[in-house]
């Protein structure tokens, strides 16, 4: 049994192979994404706030990883200490 992650830190480096060996399907999940994010019925903050709590609920790590930076961008103060955040 190997001690090898499919998870790793260093995998956020290599995006940018994914541009080169599919560029267009890169394209158009980075359009996906942004046109996701959005401002429409829920504001972008919602929106992120939803999409870093799918990210627990699926259990995706890369997507955890991310959507630890939302947070804490979103909410640079303690939640507990700034029910206001919302």
């Amino acid at each position: 049994m190997s001690n090898d992650s499919l998870y790793q830190k260093s995998n956020f480096n290599r995006i940018g192979e994914f541009k080169k060996l599919s560029s267009e399907a890169f394209r158009a999940f980075g359009n996906f994404d942004q046109k996701a994010l959005s401002e429409g019925l829920l504001n972008s903050k919602v929106k992120e706030l939803m999409a870093v709590a799918i990210a627990h609920v699926t259990g995706c790590p890369y997507c955890i990883e991310v959507g630890n930076g939302i947070k804490s961008r979103l909410f640079p103060c303690s939640w507990s200490k700034c029910p206001k955040c919302l």
